[in-house]
């Protein structure tokens, strides 16, 4: 092959071919079901996502109403919104300020975020719809607003049981239950009694309230005591047809006209602090969703309750014993008002190396490498209340020194008058150690982000440039980052097209990242140039998008070697057409659509065989498979494939060439049909 084929080859693999094949991949195997439809609704194509979520197979879709896909109450609507859309089409996203719902094969409904984009066309706008199921999504909704509630609310209760009367109320609320209650260890610290708080939708449920409230449980016996014993959620689909043994209570559920019924444990450390009881009227099989809500919300409570728990504990201990835990790793002492120590735990000793008889009733300050900084610290203490990440350095009696921060707060006696300073060193010689490491990583960090290849960028999501490195920064044209910074202080100036980098922002979002995104670029001089963009999302603790992080690459010189080709070939006085194995066309030239009669839009992504007649089909299809065993440069048998098959239907002779290329993705097949029509005359 010469030289100037293999150029032709490789520009045509690299540059042409992938972005077909990425198409279809995508297409395939995105996360998102994607469904195309005609401008009058008419399902013509769904991806294997679309199935899966939606329940019905891809034939089962095609040539049906999207109407299917809908519940009722929102088709209307829809069609109205679809005529508009056709009418002024827009690649936009809905749902965001509406609630948007999916109708599956089986009739249940599920959210659904969507994105909507458009083909034009000769037949019309082809509809593009991009459905995301996000029933996860709104749990995770439930849950952190049901969540952000309760922990305000049970933080400011006074006691524990007021933290449990809130949260069965606000759970009920939240998630439909008709009737709560709460069951605690009782006094014998063996069996489980009702809690005096309960909640319910109706007062016809006061009668199974004060049932709960004549009954004891032992451990494994009834609802809560199951739950208490094994930890774990319980559903019961009906809690009035099962025994008596199982349910204890059947007789008066049954009176009262409770059906389902579940019982979660707050746990806290392996321990149980009560059990949520929740029943409803209606009898429902086990709601995965509705126990994850209110699972999660009590794994939360139990932190929570712990810290009720305790408190109400503590209430009844000693004040000095509530902030000294000798257990601590961090030393810890009690100071008086004029520096004098009057406690230690174990861990002070070892880090001065003085016992706790010769600590006690010694100056404070005279442990520590700098004394007037330690006596400042505790003096600002009795000041304001509290010190926090105090920095100092206790000095070991062996010389060796110890980096702590200290975190002090006054005690007061029961009278509420201070009596000293509680004080806690935590070490911070392993930090420092850590800290000098990742100052040494990040050194060797910036070396690799300044010295690569790839323009590598971060910005905010409003388009605030963070960081470039150099690369970025010749990209673009400019001398510096300092000056790109500078100069370019909203990203969507930089694009040559208005709108693209919403694009991106709207891709990433929706996917997280994206790959190979092409746009036009505006560089210092007003100059433009093709970039290709790696990116991927930012977020914050909380999940939220705050900025984008990414790869930028000049493609310019690829782009004008895929322009040149495309001349080059449209420029044959041949049809050139490439297919894949399966004979699928993925590229024409401009005399293919003058000598078939298709447009490329028709003709790419359909079957070689539309341009033969039918008679030559059964044996072209044979011929095919017998070619990929053995590709090579060869001229089709002249006895099988003599006549090619215009748009019209009419039939004119041909020659054809066929010649294979090999590409990432397999092998391509370039034919070349020559009209020999005057040849045959």
């Amino acid at each position: 092959m010469k030289d100037e084929d293999k150029t032709k080859e490789n520009i045509f693999t690299e540059k042409i071919i992938t972005p077909e094949v990425l198409f279809k991949s995508i297409f395939n195997f995105s996360p998102d079901a994607i469904i195309i439809v005609n401008n009058e609704g008419i399902i013509l194509q769904a991806n294997a996502q679309a199935e899966k979520i939606f329940g019905y197979a891809e034939k089962e879709l095609i040539n049906r109403s999207v109407d299917i896909l809908i519940p009722e109450r929102f088709r209307k609507r829809h069609d109205e919104h679809l005529k508009h859309f056709i009418e002024k089409p827009r690649i936009r996203l809905m749902g965001s300020e509406l609630e948007l719902y999916g109708l599956r094969k089986d009739g249940t409904e599920f959210p659904v975020d969507i994105a909507l984009g458009f083909i034009g066309t000769e037949n019309g706008i082809i509809v593009l719809s991009t459905v995301r199921d996000i029933t996860e999504h709104k749990i995770r909704d439930i849950q952190m607003n049901l969540l952000l509630s309760l922990t305000q609310a049970i933080n400011e209760a006074a006691d524990l049981n007021t933290a449990l009367d809130i949260s069965l109320n606000k759970i009920c609320e939240a998630t439909g239950w008709n009737y709560g209650e709460a069951w605690v260890l009782g006094k014998d610290k063996r069996s489980y009694v009702c809690s005096p708080v309960w909640c319910a939708s109706d007062s016809g449920l006061s009668k199974f309230r004060k049932s709960s409230e004549k009954c004891v449980f032992q451990g494994g016996t009834g609802l809560p005591g199951r739950v208490w014993s094994s930890k774990k959620t319980e559903w019961i689909p009906d809690v009035s047809i099962i025994s008596e043994e199982i349910y204890p209570r059947v007789t008066v559920a049954k009176e009262c006209g409770v059906r389902a019924g579940l019982g979660v444990p707050i746990i806290s450390d392996d321990e149980v602090l009560a059990v949520l009881v929740f029943l409803m009227y209606e009898c429902q099989k086990k709601d995965k969703h509705l126990v994850d809500i209110v699972s999660a919300v009590a794994t939360q409570l139990g932190s929570i309750m712990r810290k009720k728990v305790v408190e109400e504990r503590l209430r009844a201990s000693a004040l000095y014993a509530r902030n000294l835990i000798e257990a601590s790793v961090d030393p810890l002492a009690t100071i008086s008002p004029d520096g004098i120590i009057t406690d230690v735990n174990k861990a002070t000793e070892e880090v001065t190396g003085v016992s706790r008889e010769k600590l006690i009733g010694s100056d404070f300050s005279e442990y520590f490498t700098e004394p007037d900084k330690a006596r400042e610290g505790y003096r600002h203490v009795f000041d304001k209340g509290i010190v926090r990440d105090y920095p100092l350095a206790i000095r070991h009696i062996s010389g060796k020194v110890t980096d702590v921060l200290y975190n002090a707060t006054v005690y007061r006696n029961e009278a509420g008058e201070v009596e000293g300073v509680f004080a806690a060193a935590r070490d911070i010689t392993e930090y420092k150690r850590m800290e000098e490491t990742i100052r040494i990583s990040e050194a060797k960090y910036r070396g690799i982000f300044e010295n690569a290849a790839e323009g590598i960028f971060q910005t905010t999501i409003d388009g605030r440039i963070l960081s470039v490195n150099k690369a970025c920064v010749h990209i673009l044209g400019y001398d510096s980052a300092e000056e790109l910074i500078a100069s370019v202080t909203d990203t969507r100036k930089l694009y040559a097209e208005p709108g693209r980098r919403l694009h991106l922002v709207r891709s990433i979002r929706m996917n997280g990242a994206v790959s190979d995104f092409e746009a036009i670029i505006n560089r210092k001089d007003g100059s433009k140039i093709w970039v290709s963009i790696n990116a991927h999302a930012l977020e914050d603790p909380t999940g939220k998008v705050v900025g984008l992080e990414g790869m930028v690459f000049d493609i310019t010189n690829r782009k004008r070697a895929q322009k040149n080709f495309q001349v080059l070939i449209d420029g044959s006085p041949d049809a050139i057409i490439a297919v894949d194995r399966n004979f699928n066309i993925l590229l024409t030239n401009t005399h293919t659509e003058k000598l078939f009669g298709y447009s490329r839009l028709e003709l790419i992504g359909n079957s070689y065989e539309m341009l033969l007649p039918d008679r030559f089909k059964f044996e072209h299809a044979k011929y095919c498979s017998e070619y990929f065993e053995k590709p090579s440069k060869r001229i089709m048998a002249l006895h099988m494939s003599a006549f090619a098959k215009r748009r019209t239907g009419s039939e004119f002779p041909v020659e054809i060439n066929m010649s294979p290329v090999e590409t990432d993705e397999g092998i391509v097949i370039v034919i070349d049909v020559r009209d020999i029509t005057e040849k045959k005359k």
